[in-house]
């Protein structure tokens, strides 16, 4: 779309014209290409001025770090079958073996990672989680799960540093982008900010609607006494 018609959406998105979804529908386009910022933003809705949680990147599912080989793509998907049956020593052995001829390919190294934790090798998890940051602190897989460890260690303004630039991002895989919106739900849920954390279940699910996960945030911000047992130690 040309900058004229852009700027006419994000001028109608922040005005107090027309029914409240055309110009919520408007505001996303705005804030995707980049006329609006992510984050939150005063709206008219309702026919009260309200904040509400634009996120403008757009979401893929093109794999990152480029293409692997067929044989590394036959070991990453056995090791990813063997952690779908939460089989971590089984994963971490194909794994292995990929990382042997691709030992560069962070998606791999974060699958280990995770066979790790399924073996309870807590220690080497996170070892290989702050490696991989220090490798790449723009993958969101890994930058999500640092930030979920610091979640569960109650660090929420270390998480929040982890988090809040991700949400300036212009672009993030599917899955990733599924990660983020779960890891911002307990970020807010911790902090006891409730409203925002429905606001991201609620952008968690018009991307991905079928998410076995969000029928069970949905029960824990449909009922206040799971939301205290969801955030004990």
């Amino acid at each position: 779309a040309s900058p004229p018609l852009i700027e006419a959406l994000r001028d109608f998105a922040l005005s107090t014209v027309g029914p409240d979804k055309l110009r919520n529908e408007a505001g996303s386009i705005a804030s995707q290409e980049g006329y609006l910022p992510s984050g939150k933003v005063k709206m008219w809705l309702r026919g009260e001025w309200k904040e509400i949680l634009l996120i403008g990147m757009k979401i893929h599912d093109q794999p990152y770090g480029g293409k692997h080989s067929q044989k590394v793509q036959s070991l990453l998907r056995q090791g990813t079958q063997a952690l779908r049956n939460e089989d971590g020593e089984q994963a971490e052995h194909f794994l292995n073996q990929a990382l042997q001829l691709e030992p560069e390919a962070i998606d791999l190294s974060f699958n280990l990672a995770i066979a790790y934790q399924m073996q309870d090798r807590q220690a080497d998890m996170v070892r290989l989680l702050h490696e991989l940051y220090d490798r790449d602190p723009n993958y969101p897989f890994v930058r999500t799960a640092l930030a979920q460890l610091l979640i569960d260690t109650k660090e929420l303004d270390g998480a929040e540093a982890i988090l809040q630039p991700m949400i300036q991002w212009r672009e993030m895989h599917f899955q990733a982008f599924s990660a983020f919106c779960q890891t911002q739900i307990e970020w807010h849920l911790a902090k006891k900010l409730e409203d925002d954390a429905k606001s991201w279940l609620g952008i968690w699910r018009q991307v991905e609607p079928d998410h076995p996960n969000l029928a069970y945030w949905q029960d824990v911000l449909d009922n206040p006494s799971r939301i205290d047992w969801e955030l004990s130690p």
